[in-house]
């Protein structure tokens, strides 16, 4: 796999994680503040806010591989 494609998997992945984590964080956060226990706003969808992103973590992670050499955010020197 390109260089290019592997960091891009990696900044996409770890952009929709941290976005959606931030989801879970603010339905946690209206849940505390104003027991909002609506239906959209709990249950499933808290679960799920929570869950994907840390699943789609751990396979981005699988798939580029753990090694540093294989790493999308290894530092390489610029080729010439």
């Amino acid at each position: 796999m390109s260089v290019v494609r592997r960091r891009i998997l990696g900044r996409h992945g770890i952009g929709f994680a941290v976005f959606i984590e931030g989801a879970a964080y603010g339905r946690v956060r209206d849940i505390v503040l104003h027991h909002n226990y609506a239906p959209g706003n709990a249950g499933i969808v808290l679960y799920w806010d929570t869950l994907a992103p840390l699943v789609q973590l751990v396979l981005l992670l699988a798939y580029l591989g753990l090694e540093p050499k294989n790493s999308a955010f290894a530092l390489r020197p610029a080729e010439r």
